[in-house]
């Protein structure tokens, strides 16, 4: 039998084998283009066809291992001296070592591998050749030695020994009568070949006993003496060789003996092997149960475990549902913030057009004034320099009011309660407007005040058109802003670091980075460490306080 085993490239693959494996090219066949049909390789006695993969007549009919994701549908085995020597030198080639070499559990070793494009190869020092006996041919009419009798459960190694020893006896007997038949013609070799028979017969117990020499009749001369004498040596000489084949017979039957006792003792440990499989398939079958029985519970514990998470999800959607839930809520309260926020905006555009109204009447009245105290210069000047007090104090009430707007919105506490808690314009409110509104008239007459002047101290400096009052918005600063951001740290620039961070969305209030300027000037105001004051309202964020405690918390905590 010659396996056959295909490559894509048959003669590297052939090169490989030699090195790895040992193999010997016996011949090979090639097409008239170079294309090579087969190549057949030799080890020991067994030999072993490589083909390409590609035009041959079993491409419909076979698939390569490395197809099938390296699997097998045989293992080649070959039989070596040494199966460590042997795995070595293959590994070092580049095969895969799938089983280290190892016991066989028949006497021998073995090891597996793979080839480079997904063979499977098998080598140990087992043979599984049959032991076939010598074939002898004889005369006519000689009759074969009997087979011996096979031992019970068919053929086996004791049975091949007992005929090899028959086979043996055969070929002594045959070769004593041989030399009787030379040595005493037709009339010696009938001799001969009763005394062979007859040896062969009773086992080869002892040699027959040569018959009496027949009587001379009247007349006959009696032989020559010397005849005589020559013709009793030869007969020694074939009964001499005749106990010594007989001598031989019996050592063969003793050997015969001790073979069919160790080939009992074999199959005694073959028995004893036989048991010890039949105990290992039931421990297996044992274990195969338990790994069933494991299989289950492993089942069992993972829909358990789908159950419970099944579970844990229902709870947290129910979890997501109420948040969204309260998210609603909130955003319902921040719409009523709005609405208040806006209706009290537009309380506040009503005071602003009152004190406008009312500007503008005490500008009229102040123009009259104005007109009758033309010619006091000292009048005039006073008058300017009361102007100029009035819109000072206007701008810093006007400042003073974007602030409370500023910290109103920051606080989203409902409006109508901050309304209901601050006291409304009253006459008190409207006389000081009036108060202050006297001298609007000379105001308006007089040209427009000059540009504040430039900021003087480094903190002002700092902020003044740099840094946006508000996002997006004018980087021009009333003096009131500016000083009540810097109040306290006129000479350091924190206060402004502090701000423009605070203006950049750098640093979340909670729910988002759009700052007031109200609730900028109060974190921000006064602080000598812009760094450690906005870290502080971020980790008051980050714990879950409210962006006013957390204000309120580190401006306290300004060093």
């Amino acid at each position: 039998m010659t396996p056959v085993l295909r490559y894509r490239n048959p003669g590297a693959a052939a090169r490989w084998l030699c090195e790895a494996f040992g193999f010997r090219e016996h011949d090979r066949t090639q097409d008239t283009d170079q294309h090579i049909k087969y190549i057949l390789l030799e080890l020991g006695q067994s030999f072993v066809l490589v083909r390409p993969v590609s035009s041959s007549v079993f491409d419909d009919l076979m698939v390569e291992p490395s197809a099938v994701g390296g699997s097998n549908t045989h293992v080649l085995y070959l039989t070596i001296p040494d199966t460590e020597t042997h795995s070595a030198q293959a590994q070092a080639a580049g095969a895969k070592i799938e089983l280290e070499p190892q016991d066989d559990g028949l006497g021998g070793r073995f090891y597996t591998c793979r080839d480079p494009e997904g063979h499977l190869w098998s080598f140990g020092t087992k043979s599984y050749a049959p032991l076939r006996p010598p074939v002898v041919s004889a005369k006519r009419e000689f009759a074969p030695a009997p087979p011996l009798p096979a031992a019970k459960g068919g053929p086996s190694k004791r049975g091949r020994l007992g005929r090899a020893v028959a086979t043996l006896a055969v070929l002594a007997t045959l070769a004593t009568g041989w030399v009787l038949y030379q040595t005493y013609g037709n009339d010696a070799f009938e001799v001969g070949r009763a005394m062979t028979t007859g040896a062969v017969a009773t086992g080869g117990s002892a040699a027959a006993a040569p018959e009496p020499a027949p009587k001379l009749a009247a007349g006959e001369v009696a032989p020559d003496a010397a005849a005589l004498d020559d013709e009793r040596a030869r007969r020694l000489a074939a009964e001499a060789a005749l106990g010594e084949a007989t001598a031989k017979v019996t050592d063969e039957q003793g050997r015969r003996q001790r073979a069919e006792e160790a080939t009992a003792a074999v199959t005694q440990k073959l028995s004893e092997a036989s048991a010890a499989a039949a105990e290992a398939r039931q421990a297996a079958q044992r274990v195969d149960s338990e790994r069933t029985r494991e299989r289950r519970e492993a089942h069992e514990a993972i829909a358990a475990a789908e159950r419970r998470l099944a579970e844990q999800t229902a709870e947290a959607t129910r979890g997501r549902e109420a948040v969204t839930a309260s998210l609603a809520a909130a955003q319902q309260s921040l719409a009523a913030q709005s609405a208040a926020r806006e209706q009290a905006q537009r309380e506040l555009e009503t005071v602003k057009a009152e004190a406008a109204r009312e500007r503008a009447t005490q500008a009229a009245a102040a123009i009259s004034a104005s007109a009758e105290a033309a010619a006091n210069g000292e009048q005039v000047a006073e008058l300017e320099r009361e102007r100029a007090t009035t819109h000072a104090e206007l701008e810093a009430a006007y400042t003073t009011l974007k602030a409370i707007r500023g910290e109103l919105e920051s606080l989203r506490k409902p409006q109508h309660q901050a309304v209901a808690a601050e006291p409304r314009p009253t006459a008190r409110v409207a006389t000081a407007v009036t108060e202050a509104a006297a001298p609007a008239a000379a105001a308006l007459a007089a040209p427009p005040p000059p540009p504040p002047a430039r900021p003087s101290s480094p903190c002002a400096q700092a902020i003044q058109g740099k840094v946006p009052l508000a996002p997006n918005g004018s980087r021009t600063w009333p003096e009131a802003s500016l000083a009540r951001l810097c109040h306290g740290a006129e000479t350091s620039l924190e206060p402004a670091r502090c701000y423009d961070e605070l203006m950049r969305g750098k640093i979340s209030w909670g729910t988002g980075k759009t700052w007031t300027a109200g609730n900028a000037l109060i974190l921000c105001g006064g602080t000598r460490n812009a760094r450690q004051t906005l870290d502080c309202f971020a980790d008051n964020i980050a714990a879950n306080d409210s962006w006013a405690s957390a204000i309120s918390a580190c401006k306290l905590a300004k060093p």
